[in-house]
């Protein structure tokens, strides 16, 4: 996936490429596990999410039920600036009653590329501009009770010709961290935010781009 175009269509849980690489690595038999949708009752629909309470069948013919969050999908870009600094952000984070260290994030809008919600995302929160941008790969952050897909880009960044622009309710600050502060931020527990998590050990396994490790 690291390296592949940076703009896809947006709603796909999974490209067919990664479906067939996950066949490929769990075997036949595991990939034909599936439960079947036998019945749906929407019990919540807001601005952002729905929650729904699927019945399914189960590969025993046992039928029981899921409680499923939608989410429309979004995209995370680790950004890195002109002096070779990452660039987060830092915000408080309600269901957590936490400030958290991330890296940018925003949820895609209706019929929007991944990429290009990205690079508005990166405007947006930190008034930089992506100069370049490659797709690392892609998460299900929480895949036991949400649909939702985080694509995630690893971007050139340089300072945008305009400030940042959060939206109304983000009260956001832009933290800038070299390759050791972050490793270091990582290990003690200050970053631990799951997508930006997941975006350091895909950005460290990419070619071309995180492999080795910093000098102490």
């Amino acid at each position: 996936m690291v390296g592949a175009p940076e703009e896809g269509k947006a709603g796909r849980l999974l490209p067919a490429g990664v479906r067939g690489q996950v066949r490929d690595f769990v075997g036949r038999e595991a990939a034909a596990v599936t439960e079947k949708t036998i019945g749906r009752r929407r019990m919540f629909s807001g601005r952002l999410l729905t929650l729904d309470v699927e019945d399914v069948q189960l590969d025993d013919g046992q039928v029981t039920t899921r409680e499923i969050v939608g989410h429309p999908g979004a995209a995370a870009v680790l950004a890195q600036d002109e002096h070779g600094r990452f660039v987060f952000v830092r915000q408080y984070r309600k269901p957590v009653d936490a400030e958290l260290v991330e890296i940018v994030a925003g949820v895609l809008r209706q019929g929007e590329a991944p990429g290009r919600c990205a690079r508005r995302e990166l405007a947006e929160e930190t008034g930089m501009r992506a100069v370049s941008l490659v797709r690392l790969g892609i998460i299900h952050p929480s895949p036991g009770y949400t649909r939702e897909v985080l694509h995630i880009f690893f971007a050139k960044a340089l300072p945008g010709a305009t400030g940042a622009r959060p939206d109304h309710d983000e009260r956001i600050a832009v933290v800038f961290m070299d390759r050791r502060q972050v490793e270091r931020a990582i290990g003690r527990g200050a970053i631990r935010d799951a997508k930006t998590l997941a975006a350091w050990s895909l950005y460290l396994l990419a070619p071309g781009l995180g492999g080795g490790r910093a000098r102490s």
